[in-house]
């Protein structure tokens, strides 16, 4: 697990979940994905200078869930979700033992462990709020009194009342493999990814990348997993099916994937199939509140206005269509790998977005 400390890494995560790590040019796939797009459409290309999603009365998009009978979350998983009080959710499952209580057992030991932010006193969370109130009042930004509401509301500790000690993760891994065994679905995705991109830890007990390779076998589980409907489970492969593989490609309907369009589409496929992403969704309150971008009301207007290229934005809706059509269908044998000699001049990763 990645060390967190103090109020810096909130701005490194926030900004981490939507920023590609890599250079170059764009993957073939590109041209390929926006294939289908009508090379005679009405609106010329500048008509992307009307778009302003801080107009008075402008239309957000919805955020509309297309999740199937019995998908819905349980109380315990959306409380784990709204980052609201940790210390009463563990006491309620630290001793049942279903798949679903291991997985939240893991995942609160992973997030209120001493190395996280959580383990910030009172003055510290004071002293990083007086210094930001600060920072960003001299900016000059018409946004400040947001940004500030933002930070407020993002600055609420969770894991309050919970004191697991110093992280071990060795014993994360295996409270993970445990959930996962028991059939949790999202520990099992959260095991995969972690196996596919190389997942190590240093002397100091910290978890770190390597190389991303895909195994034998592991796309038949990224398809049987997806089609579970859960929104973690999406967030949690989603980098991995947006990474660049040292082993071959990622491919969808046959084709080398975009991995950035592939990232953006799996974050809003995961909105789709219900992952939090109003306007109060952590997310959309790092944004507001650490880039200063306040003006979105939900995930899908920040991406396709504040994030994408509108030629990535064509390629990652196309995308997040074709997933949404196999998951209506229950069929992701469109996603596959294909093993083959690599040779790039540009690599990407982009992690797990775990919740």
């Amino acid at each position: 697990m990645r060390k967190l400390a103090l109020l810096v890494v909130i701005v490194v995560a926030a900004v981490a979940f939507w920023r590609w790590h890599g250079r170059g040019e764009d993957a073939p796939a590109a041209k390929d994905a926006t294939a289908t797009v009508a090379k005679d459409a009405a609106l010329p290309v500048s008509a992307v200078l009307a778009v302003r999603p801080e107009a008075k009365g402008a239309a957000s998009a919805p955020v509309a869930t297309m999740g199937k009978p019995g998908t819905q979350a349980s109380p315990d998983i959306a409380q784990f979700r709204a980052r609201r009080d940790y210390a009463s959710l563990y006491a309620r499952v630290k001793d049942v033992r279903t798949p679903e209580a291991l997985y939240l057992q893991a995942a609160l030991y992973a997030r209120c462990g001493s190395d996280h932010d959580a383990a910030l006193t009172a003055a510290q969370r004071a002293s990083n709020r007086d210094k930001f109130v600060a920072e960003v009042s001299t900016q000059g930004n018409r946004a400040t009194e947001q940004r500030i509401a933002a930070y407020d509301r993002l600055a609420t500790n969770a894991c309050a009342g919970l004191d697991f000690g110093t992280l071990d993760a060795a014993k994360l891994d295996r409270m993970i493999a445990e959930a996962a065994s028991a059939g949790d679905p999202r520990a099992q995705a959260w095991q995969l990814a972690d196996r596919i991109e190389g997942m190590k830890v240093d002397e100091q007990g910290r978890r770190f990348t390597s190389d991303a390779s895909m195994p034998a076998g592991a796309m038949n589980d990224i398809q049987r997993l997806l089609a579970t409907g859960d929104p973690d489970v999406v967030m949690d492969l989603s980098g991995v099916l947006a990474s660049t593989m040292g082993n071959g490609f990622v491919q969808i309907d046959g084709a080398a994937v975009d991995p950035r369009g592939m990232y953006a589409a799996m974050q809003l496929y995961a909105c789709d199939v219900g992952a939090s992403c109003g306007a109060e969704s952590p997310t959309m309150l790092s944004m507001c509140a650490y880039i200063g971008n306040c003006d979105a009301g939900n995930l899908y207007d920040y991406m396709y206005y504040y994030e994408l290229s509108p030629n990535s934005s064509q390629v990652t809706d196309l995308y997040r269509q074709r997933l949404r059509q196999m998951y209506e269908t229950g069929n992701f044998s469109g996603l596959g790998f294909v093993a083959a000699p690599v040779g790039r001049s540009s690599t990407y990763h982009f992690g797990t977005t775990r919740p």
